[in-house]
């Protein structure tokens, strides 16, 4: 009868662990979610603000660029992880040595990098990017017309922006 008891406490415990984890993978699963949806909102709305501004100065609207999205993304998500806010990442490679093996290597691009926590990040982003002389010129340069936009939030909450641009 002990050996029986004690069964029916580990099926017990173990029903009221499992499903308490259940949940709470869930949880964390769809915060991760909505974390990379919003993430990724502020992506399209970047591009939106900064093709209209290249419109506004007739050039072509820049396209996404998934590869180059996912470049952008990787760069923002290790600015973000390390604290670290530079065309550096915390491996030590600059936007070249990141496009070195990929079909973008040998390609004429640009960076954008912003980091803010204002209330309206995304055109913080733009607007501090449009009053930047170096960074006005990559938004401006005809010559791009692929782009690639990650956003990530750090510890503190600051979004951390990372656009690079390519011409091919």
């Amino acid at each position: 009868m002990t050996s029986r008891r004690a069964v029916t406490w580990i099926q017990l415990l173990i029903l009221a662990v499992v499903p308490g984890a259940l949940i709470a993978a869930n949880l964390r699963t769809t915060s991760d979610t909505a974390e990379q949806n919003l993430m990724t909102a502020k992506e399209r709305s970047v591009l939106l603000g900064i093709n209209r501004i290249r419109k506004q100065n007739g050039l072509s609207e820049l396209k996404m660029n998934s590869a180059l999205t996912e470049l952008a993304r990787n760069q923002s998500g290790d600015l973000a992880a390390t604290g670290i806010f530079s065309h550096t990442n915390s491996s030590g490679q600059n936007l070249r040595a990141r496009l070195s093996g990929t079909p973008f290597e040998r390609s004429f691009a640009g960076e954008n990098l912003q980091k803010n926590n204002y209330p309206d990040p995304v055109t913080a982003a733009i607007d501090g990017w449009v009053h930047s002389p170096g960074h006005f010129r990559n938004i401006l340069d005809g010559r791009f017309t692929e782009t690639g936009i990650g956003v990530a939030r750090d510890e503190q909450g600051y979004l951390v922006f990372t656009q690079i641009f390519l011409a091919r």
